[in-house]
């Protein structure tokens, strides 16, 4: 069951399903957050505010967010490819295919990793 994960500031607050959240993006000490059906949401709060807040809120539901280097938070049941080569992560859902997202290379090797030791273990 999806948990709701609500961000608020003096001016405005916004309530997202976990489950909706596709990436979230830093940009100074603001973060866009990416949905599943294509919107994108402005948050005045920095990366790791964010980051606490899943933390805090979504409980068992923080798992499926992974923060990859300092500027992304990933939902990993979006994951599409991994591209080592090239240093990008592709992010999908069934309504939007979005634009490969630049990546460090070194996150981007221990995200690939992550992933194939949790299919290892199954």
């Amino acid at each position: 069951m999806a948990n709701a994960l609500i961000l608020s500031n003096a001016h405005e607050l916004v309530r997202l399903m976990s489950s909706d959240i596709v990436y979230i993006a830093a940009d100074r000490n603001y973060c866009n957050i990416f949905t599943a059906d294509g919107d994108e949401v402005l948050a005045s709060l920095q990366l790791g505010q964010i980051e606490e807040q899943i933390k805090s809120q979504l409980k068992e539901e923080a798992p499926q967010f992974i923060r990859i280097g300092r500027s992304l938070i990933i939902n990993r049941n979006y994951i599409y490819r991994i591209n080592l080569k090239k240093d990008t992560l592709q992010m999908k859902t069934p309504q939007t295919r979005f634009t490969p997202l630049s990546v460090t290379h070194d996150p981007l090797i221990a995200l690939k990793k992550l992933i194939e030791s949790e299919i290892s273990k199954t």
